[in-house]
């Protein structure tokens, strides 16, 4: 394949539809390979990289949270156990939105968390403008084949002073054409297994100053790397 030409003419990024129907087929697999928390940059001991989530998006009592692209409810679940705030998830996929409300019934933690079905583009028209303190991406993000119509439904949902936090991957740049041929294979491999949609870093930064965000951080994560899980998805993924 002629990945420079794929990567100019590409028209199949996925839809909403799409994403869903990856995530109905394939729940029970996620399951069984990452447990109740769908990321794949973690520590072994997926609780102290929730925490460092906790610190870093500046999650705290008596704020109202909006987990875009839920997945199962893994990280709210565990977030409402630190944190005495209201969270909200929405998922593209209807059998991890009822595998979700399972798993808060499950913890009896329905009063602080509540998961729905719904397309995440459309979250204006859902819970209304300036209603959350909080709006994280954790790894879906790149699921979105919009992503200035998403950072703008994130702006408009935010309240006055709220954080949007997104941890993703955005697609690394090198001089070396050996090694960018070799990043935008991964990249090609990641978006065509998992409905994904790997961007670049600049336009969604150009769109977050267009929009008036203030940038607060652009980094790696600041965790101790020895504990890093290099993750490798199960072989049922093929990754």
């Amino acid at each position: 394949m002629d990945l420079q030409k794929y990567y100019f003419s590409k028209t199949d990024v996925p839809t909403p539809k799409n994403v869903g129907e990856f995530y109905d087929r394939t729940n029970a697999e996620f399951i069984a390979t990452h447990g109740n928390i769908f990321q794949s940059f973690r520590t072994y001991n997926v609780e102290e990289y929730l925490d460092y989530t906790i610190q870093s998006a500046q999650l705290k009592d008596n704020l109202t949270v909006l987990d875009a692209g839920c997945g199962i409810a893994g990280p709210s679940i565990y977030f409402a156990k630190k944190v005495k705030s209201v969270f909200h998830g929405i998922t593209i996929s209807k059998v991890q939105a009822e595998t979700a409300k399972a798993n808060i019934e499950k913890e009896n933690l329905q009063n602080c968390i509540h998961v729905q079905h719904g397309d995440f583009h459309n979250i204006v028209g859902i819970f209304g403008k300036s209603y959350f303190d909080r709006v994280l991406f954790l790894e879906s993000f790149g699921h979105s084949q919009e992503k200035e119509k998403l950072l703008e439904a994130a702006w408009d949902v935010l309240k006055p002073g709220g954080i949007l936090y997104i941890k993703d991957m955005f697609e690394r740049e090198t001089d070396d054409a050996f090694e960018q041929k070799r990043i935008k294979e991964a990249v090609y491999t990641v978006n065509s297994q998992y409905e994904f949609n790997i961007g670049s870093l600049y336009p969604v930064l150009s769109k977050l100053r267009r929009l008036n965000f203030i940038l607060d951080f652009i980094k790696v994560p600041e965790i101790d790397y020895a504990q890093m899980d290099r993750f490798q998805v199960s072989q049922n993924f093929q990754i």
